[in-house]
């Protein structure tokens, strides 16, 4: 067992089963002012994982996401769902060898 910071929704704060801290959200690769405005919001949405990890995949599920938008992606405190609903509470938690959230402590 181990202890990891991770983000859940209102709903899944009630209900952990089946929650584990490799489930996917969206993160908003924030770009500062001086970044190049023809970049398209698609292609700054990465995928990250509950416990704030960041993947090598944009939402869509492509591969590729350079290396300065993963740490970009970092800094998105509110991840959302697929669905749009923000993941905006972080809480310690309990984890098993499986990745698999236990209790919120």
């Amino acid at each position: 067992m181990t202890i990891q910071r991770c983000c859940f929704t209102r709903a899944e704060l009630k209900n952990l089963a089946g929650l584990s801290i490799y489930d996917k959200f969206i993160a908003e690769a924030y770009v500062p002012e001086d970044f190049d405005e023809s970049v398209d919001i698609q292609s700054r949405l990465i995928l990250v994982q509950r416990n704030g990890s960041v993947t090598n995949r944009y939402s869509d599920g492509t591969i590729g996401v350079p290396e300065e938008y993963q740490q970009l992606a970092e800094e998105d405190e509110c991840p959302c769902t697929a669905e749009g609903t923000y993941a905006d509470n972080w809480r310690n938690c309990e984890v098993d060898d499986f990745g698999n959230i236990i209790t919120i402590l």
